[in-house]
């Protein structure tokens, strides 16, 4: 078990996103040395630095809300109903996860009926998950552009927005890009710097909604 209780808080530090992540890594690292075949995060925040931190550890790390979804998906038939026991705590998550849904939704709308092209950057798992839950599709979102030749040509799963190489980003920059692989903001904005020079904007959804450029 490792426990560090002066880590600090995750829900007030999201924006320090590496300096938090830093801190959870020298954990992992301890529990790995100590030859652990395996880590589990029993901590719900925590795994909102799930992918990054299993680039940087060796051993696999459990996702807890993944294990759930698949023991659910495997022992429950298609339209169960599935009660969810919480506290006061996750109930005011769900409504600001709702309220910030709609206002994201809306905003894209906005842009749309302004006559803005807005195209999504990074064919990311984070894309598939924000894009399904707050029902953006390609009416919304042109395409998104991505480095992965495998993924080229393909569309996103479940909202079907086209995904094309990234080298086409340069030839025809939008109005808005919507950053969906927000862990590597830093190095994205240092390689993009041109489409922010042209006037391009950034939309940020993570730890919270916002325009930037």
């Amino acid at each position: 078990l490792y426990n560090k209780s002066n880590i600090p808080k995750r829900p007030e530090n999201l924006k320090k996103y590496y300096n938090l992540l830093n801190s959870i890594v020298a954990g992992c690292r301890l529990l790995q040395k100590n030859k652990c075949k395996f880590i589990v995060m029993p901590c719900n925040t925590a795994h909102y630095w799930h992918d990054d931190l299993q680039k940087k550890i060796s051993i696999p790390i459990l996702s807890m809300p993944k294990e759930v979804f698949l023991h659910t998906k495997k022992s429950c038939k298609k339209n169960s109903k599935i009660g969810i026991l919480s506290t006061e705590g996750y109930e005011n998550f769900v409504i600001k996860c709702e309220t910030a849904k709609d206002g994201f939704k809306k905003r894209l709308v906005k842009f749309k009926e302004m006559g803005k092209r807005v195209v999504g950057y990074g064919a990311t798992s984070k894309s598939t998950t924000i894009t399904n839950y707050c029902g953006i599709n390609a009416d919304l979102i042109d395409c998104i552009y991505d480095t992965t030749p495998l993924k080229h040509g393909k569309f996103s799963p479940g909202t079907h927005i086209p995904i094309v190489p990234h080298e086409e980003f340069k030839d025809n920059y939008p109005d808005y890009a919507l950053l969906f692989g927000y862990n590597h903001s830093r190095e994205i904005f240092a390689k993009e710097k041109e489409f922010e020079e042209k006037g391009g904007k950034w939309i940020i959804y993570v730890p919270e909604i916002r325009v930037l450029g």
